[in-house]
């Protein structure tokens, strides 16, 4: 995959990396962060809102299980990070060739 990123000059700019995302799900894992940098922000967005409604929240109880499943998401996304990089950087890829098969079409 790599090897296709290089060979379009500007997507190898664009291009994310895994061990970022690895740091982010680190430091931010139950806020999402890593999940925002792999451009999922629907699922970026739900992670956050469990996790922030569910600290106050878990003084009446139902919080501590919007935490369970934040935690458990969390931990689950550290072996489906690599996969979600890998469909960012091909959706890159995707998005190249068809804009440049669209801009050959419209020039010929």
């Amino acid at each position: 995959m790599n090897t296709l990123l290089s060979m379009t000059p500007n997507l190898a700019t664009q291009q994310k990396s895994a061990a970022i995302a690895y740091a982010l799900w680190f430091v931010s894992g139950v806020f999402g962060g890593h999940r925002f940098y792999a451009g999922q922000t629907a699922t970026g967005t739900i992670m956050l809102m469990l996790t922030l409604l569910g600290i106050p929240l878990s003084l009446f109880g139902i919080g501590i299980f919007m935490l369970m499943i934040s935690g458990f998401w969390t931990l689950i996304d550290i072996f489906r990070i690599g996969g979600m990089i890998d469909d960012y950087n091909m959706g890159l890829v995707l998005r190249y060739h068809v804009t440049r098969a669209m801009k050959a079409q419209t020039t010929a």
